[in-house]
């Protein structure tokens, strides 16, 4: 299993799949209930979360989910 909860650090929670951050990404808080932290990426630093594991995933089924909250969705629509 694979599993970030980005609560302020890009480690897996089994600590298997570590990642580090490029370009400084950054976390906060996301005020839903007041636990917790979010990872938060600025697409003009180019930031990203490498993880430098290799797992195979041929012949494997998997599931993705990612939420998204855009801070600032004003600028997104005009571009």
């Amino acid at each position: 299993y694979m599993y970030w909860t980005f609560d302020s650090h890009f480690n897996d929670f089994y600590n298997v799949y570590n990642g580090f951050g490029v370009n400084s990404p950054g976390f906060i808080s996301p005020g839903y209930n007041g636990y917790g932290s979010a990872l938060a990426l600025n697409g003009t630093n180019a930031q990203y979360v490498v993880v430098p594991t290799y797992k195979n995933m041929t012949y494997t089924s998997f599931t993705w989910q990612m939420w998204s909250y855009p801070i600032n969705l004003g600028k997104l629509l005009k571009s």
